[in-house]
């Protein structure tokens, strides 16, 4: 049997879904990137380590610790961390020592862990207080499927803004998401009915594993926070 495309209209997609918005400037002499787009897996793929190594400053279960506290790595690597989605770090040079975390230790303490969203990252007065103190070679975090990070070194924030990955990540975002509604016809569709689309005046017929046509069983599990696999009702 001939394989059914998907409708077109349930391919269109809003701008404001894949729209790279982004950001960049200087604070306190030190330059900042933000993008809604670009992971923070993408930009250090594009940075090389600092030499001689590094140490992390995060939060210790990021850090593979079962503290709950920031914690200072102990052990100087050569290489990036592991990311995980709520990543939020400072990497501090290879000879910086931990007393000279006892002098910020309640703002970083309030960084870490305040109950409160963080400001817009060039207004967050605590992020440029440890900046200024604590003089990081880089700061990252992570913003949703973005990034922030500053940096003392204006020419890694140029490095990044030029890149074919940063250039095209909304590209990227809009093909991705097409891919993953054509997967999710594949998985669910096509509207064969026989009855219609239960939703409120629609009259196309309902997918084959659900009570709705292809755009509002996909719509329904956007707004239920359901997976593909879990929109089947």
């Amino acid at each position: 049997m001939t394989p059914i495309d998907p409708p077109e209209d349930f391919l269109q997609i809003e701008e404001n879904n894949y729209r790279h918005i982004f950001d960049s400037g200087i604070k306190d002499g030190i330059p900042w990137l933000t993008s809604n787009r670009l992971a923070i897996e993408s930009a250090l793929e594009l940075i090389a380590p600092p030499k001689p190594g590094l140490r992390i400053l995060a939060k210790g279960r990021e850090l593979g610790l079962p503290s709950k506290a920031f914690e200072l790595s102990d052990v100087v690597v050569e290489r990036w961390p592991d990311i995980n989605f709520c990543a939020n770090f400072f990497v501090l040079p290879s000879d910086f020592k931990a007393r000279q975390l006892l002098l910020v230790n309640q703002e970083l303490t309030d960084f870490f862990y305040s109950v409160e969203a963080r400001p817009a990252y060039s207004e967050d007065e605590l992020l440029w207080y440890l900046m200024a103190a604590l003089k990081p070679l880089f700061h990252f975090a992570t913003q949703f499927q973005g990034l922030s990070m500053a940096t003392a070194d204006s020419n890694v924030i140029t490095k990044v803004l030029n890149s074919d990955r940063f250039l095209s990540a909304e590209s990227e975002e809009f093909e991705r998401l097409r891919e993953q509604r054509i997967y999710f016809w594949q998985t669910v569709g096509p509207e064969c009915g026989p009855e219609q689309c239960i939703e409120t005046d629609c009259k196309r017929l309902r997918v084959k594993v659900a009570l709705r046509c292809i755009t509002h069983q996909y719509q329904w599990g956007e707004a239920t926070g359901l997976k593909a696999f879990e929109h089947m009702i």
